[in-house]
């Protein structure tokens, strides 16, 4: 009779354990935009350059390179790194501009919703 019991009590444990693990889980996940991609995916190169400064740096430094490749490279990479962090400005600006229109969209929804319910609540204090 205690076993049945404890084989119960261990069954509902092992139940109330494993339950939440039977069902599908949803993250909210919010879709990244094609301007913040693209500001993500600048984002990467411009690290990439910027890695490859301080290995070219370095090489310099331990003399695997020559004064003139080494000023070359650093020229080639500085002008990447410059383009791409202009480029990753005007799109955070852009990004900017975006949400700033879309929170203008929303307010005059909300503004529509209120004027809406003004009208109906009129209507019903007329009758």
């Amino acid at each position: 009779m205690m076993t049945l019991a404890f084989v119960i009590v261990g069954l509902a444990a092992l139940f109330y354990t494993l339950e939440p693990l039977m069902h599908e889980r949803f993250a909210w996940v919010e879709e990244e935009s094609e301007l913040e991609e693209e500001i993500r995916v600048l984002e990467a190169e411009k690290k990439i350059y910027l890695k490859a400064l301080k290995d070219i740096d370095f090489e310099h430094a331990s003399e695997k390179i020559n004064l003139d490749d080494y000023e070359d490279l650093k020229v080639h990479y500085r002008t990447k790194v410059a383009y791409l962090m202009d480029s990753i400005e005007e799109l955070e600006l852009e990004l900017e501009d975006e949400d700033a229109r879309y929170d203008e969209e929303n307010e005059d929804i909300q503004h529509n919703d209120e004027d809406e319910r003004v009208v109906k609540e009129n209507r019903y204090d007329e009758e």
